[in-house]
């Protein structure tokens, strides 16, 4: 994964979050267990590639640059739940700027109303 473009690496986060909420969220209502291990895995993952993510919103707005395009759309649609993760962000704090300035925009605003995602809001 070294030298992967960042939109590669942001589709890898959002996979692993993705995978942590399944197992924590997803499982359960099908009274299954979580399986921790998986969660581990995908946790360790999600850590390896957090950083590289991070330098790259240090010196920019969103994923391509400093316009909000389809690369920020799909990353968050992949951690708009990060929260339920138990994903640990406080390092993070750039990834938590551009995830709050995404959230906040109108159009982002407007589908998570129309999809009573208000859980996401």
């Amino acid at each position: 994964m070294v030298g992967e473009p960042i939109g590669k690496r942001a589709q890898h986060i959002g996979r692993y979050t993705l995978g942590i909420l399944v197992q924590k969220l997803v499982r359960p209502l099908f009274n299954e267990k979580p399986d921790e291990q998986k969660i581990s895995e995908f946790t360790d993952l999600f850590k390896a590639q957090m950083p590289v993510l991070e330098r790259h919103l240090e010196r920019n707005s969103y994923l391509a640059g400093h316009n909000f395009s389809i690369a920020d759309v799909v990353l968050f649609s992949m951690t708009a739940a990060y929260p339920k993760t138990g994903l640990d962000f406080s390092d993070a704090p750039s990834f938590r700027k551009w995830e709050s300035t995404v959230r906040s925009r109108d159009s982002v605003q407007s589908l998570l109303k129309a999809f009573e995602l208000s859980w996401l809001r």
